[in-house]
């Protein structure tokens, strides 16, 4: 096929307007299907990186709005017309990310691999990976090298030359914690099998094998004993007939004479222990998801939410519950006497596990699937499995959220506080949106848990039981701050307001002025109100420009490739300025840059600057926002071609005349 612009290929897509900036300059160079049809390869070329999140999104939304669902997987090849100013460290900064994610796809050995190395550059051409000395890595780094050479060489264009070395460990605290985990594995199965003692004393030893520190023997101990309780709560949970209505359970009237009229039938027919309605039966349990419509008898187990009573007529009453096991949930209806109200109420209480056995039918009226005609109903351990963490070292959650965080959070804090604590975590922190009133909460909590720990110590015999040690309750909060200290005028040093000015503006390769680079500067110098001069230069980043910037400031690689380096263009700058006051649109921004670029080369930044975009606010407050366009538009200034520096500095120049004359006006 001839290429052809990615939409063009795919005009039907349906798309995210993020998504289709990415795509709408791609090439696709011809497409291909494997003998089988089950796999369609796009190859597509690009002259700026494609993330491969977006990679994969977009071959997700091809698979299901162009292949239908027809079980078809869509690959897309990508290969990326990169410009001169990248090289192999500037594409790894850039592309880094999606390295990772491509190797997680494709082969979780090499991914860690990867992401566990120590790369150095030592010069344009030469990556340098340190792996850890082990056998897999041995085996697997010839493979891994010849997927980033994939990657760097003929997707994207950059020539590299990789080696990779070995280090020892310097320590073996992963494998020892590897150790760990696997025996705390065996040790939970100990559990589950009734050998509390040994498998207690396993997970301690283990610990203390590494030194772990008294948090995590109390966390670990607990884990035993949490274990422990919930087996032997599984062994007592039963209801009998006795325990309810003691008459029930009396032998039938003597041979001979009738039986009271007034005589409580029990709703269970059988002696034993864990019956609560019905006979006893055996069998396995099956998940809700393999739940059959009008199938043969059939086992569920499940914990009940939901309990409602109907009465009927002939003193009967229509007794349901949902269940759930936490894939899905039933319905099961009994049909019982009003005298046996009572007893079934409290066999079958909200919250409570059992498993059932009954026919699943299809309920015409509700348009469900429901259990009726049951045959049995017995109790059950809670089977859910536990959330817990299980890692040797704990981390300590800084940002949480409780339901004080409004459209937020919606757990307790003392649900929390208490969660963080039996998970052996040392701390948690509070930090709700812009409110403090979770911390009462979750200081009488940790004062309850203290007082338990306190307890504990005591008996066991600990000499300073007071040492607070133990968890901490971090404090903190997610607070508005509005800036209403901002100046209009930063570093006055008293000149008179008919000064001569230097309205600026910069283009960048991003937000910071520490990571990111100056593209472009642009400057008008205004004298008495009217512009006499200018100033207008690319500049060369030494980084390439991510594809978001170009969209935004049209400026591409190459036009700033041949320009000078902002240490031949910043002293130029500045002889432009000499004493006029710096004037520009959200000023801080700016000449954050200027001072940044002028410390790293020894230059003295201490101009006077003046902010249009506070003095809008001051002189224009009927305006919803300050943006440069929507000042412009107040004001009757035309902006041309936004986003450009020189064009920018202009209708920012002709804003400040006017906002300067609006100032005399007011005296």
């Amino acid at each position: 096929m001839e290429p052809k612009e990615f939409f063009e290929v795919f005009n039907t897509l349906l798309i995210d307007e993020e998504l289709r900036l990415v795509f709408e300059e791609v090439i696709v160079k011809k497409i291909s299907v494997n003998h089988n049809k089950s796999l369609l390869r796009v190859y597509t070329l690009s002259d700026h990186i494609i993330d491969k999140k977006d990679v994969f999104k977009m071959e997700r939304t091809i698979e299901k709005q162009v292949m239908m669902g027809n079980h078809v997987e869509v690959k897309i090849i990508e290969e990326f017309n990169l410009s001169s100013q990248f090289n192999v460290k500037t594409l790894y900064d850039s592309y880094n990310a999606s390295i990772l994610l491509e190797l997680k796809e494709y082969n979780p050995v090499l991914f860690s691999l990867y992401k566990n190395a120590k790369i150095e550059f030592s010069d344009d051409e030469h990556m340098l990976l340190t792996l850890e000395d082990t056998t897999v890595a041995r085996d697997s780094s010839a493979e891994l090298n010849r997927i980033l050479n994939k990657i760097f060489e003929e997707r994207c264009g950059v020539s590299m030359i990789l080696s990779i070395d070995y280090r020892k460990s310097e320590d073996d605290h992963r494998a020892k914690e590897a150790e760990i985990m696997i025996q705390r594995e065996v040790a939970m199965i100990a559990f589950r099998a009734g050998i509390a003692t040994e498998a207690t004393q396993q997970i301690t030893d283990t610990v203390t094998d590494i030194d772990a520190n008294q948090s995590m023997n109390n966390y670990d101990d607990e884990l035993a004993a949490s274990y422990a309780a919930d087996e032997a709560a599984a062994e007592k949970i039963s209801v009998s007939a006795a325990d309810i209505h003691p008459e029930a359970a009396k032998t039938d009237s003597a041979p001979g004479k009738e039986a009271p009229e007034e005589r409580v039938r029990s709703i269970k027919k059988s002696d034993h222990p864990d019956v609560l309605y019905g006979k006893e039966f055996e069998g396995e349990p099956i998940a809700f998801t393999d739940i059959v419509a009008d199938s043969e008898e059939t086992i569920l187990r499940g914990q009940i939410f939901a309990v409602e009573e109907k009465p009927i007529r002939n003193e009967k009453t229509i007794f349901s519950f949902d269940i759930t096991d936490f894939t899905d949930s039933i319905t099961v209806k009994l049909f019982v006497r009003n005298n046996q109200l009572d007893e079934t109420r409290a066999s079958l209480k909200k919250g409570s596990f059992i498993k059932i056995k009954g026919l699943l039918q299809y309920d015409n009226f509700s348009k469900e699937v429901s259990m009726s005609m049951v045959a049995g109903i017995m109790t059950s351990k809670d089977f859910r499995e536990k959330r817990m963490d299980y890692s040797v070292r704990k981390r300590v959650e800084l940002h949480c959220h409780t339901k004080m965080s409004d459209m937020d959070g919606v757990s307790e804090v003392s649900d929390i506080v208490k969660t963080a604590y039996s998970w052996g975590h040392p701390a948690i922190a509070i930090t709700d949106h812009g409110v403090v009133q979770a911390f009462p909460t979750a200081n009488h909590t940790w004062e309850d848990l203290w007082k338990k720990e306190k307890g504990k110590r005591k008996e066991a015999g600990d000499e300073n039981p007071d040492v607070n040690d133990f968890f901490k309750v971090i404090y903190g909060v997610e607070a508005y701050v509005v800036d209403d200290l901002a100046k209009i005028v930063t570093n006055s040093k008293g000149q008179p307001i008919d000064n001569s000015y230097v309205v600026f503006d910069i283009e960048t390769t991003g937000f910071s002025p520490v990571k990111n680079n100056i593209t472009e500067i642009g400057a008008v110098k205004v004298v008495n109100g009217e512009i006499v001069d200018r100033f207008s230069t690319f500049v060369n980043p030494r980084e390439p420009i991510p594809y978001r910037i170009v969209k935004l400031t049209n400026i591409t690689d190459d036009m700033v490739k041949d320009a000078p380096f902002i240490e031949e263009v910043l002293p130029k700058f500045q002889e432009f300025v000499k004493d006029s006051i710096l004037v520009a649109h959200n000023a801080r921004f700016d000449t954050s840059f200027i001072y940044e670029c002028a410390s790293r080369q020894g230059l003295t930044f201490d101009d006077t600057y003046l902010d249009t975009l506070e003095l809008s606010r001051d002189l224009l407050p009927h305006l919803p926002k300050y943006k440069l366009d929507v000042v412009c538009k107040d004001l009757g200034v035309s902006l041309e071609g936004h986003h450009r520096a020189v064009n920018d500095a202009e209708a920012t120049a002709e804003c400040f005349i006017k906002l300067i004359n609006m100032c005399k006006s007011k005296g």
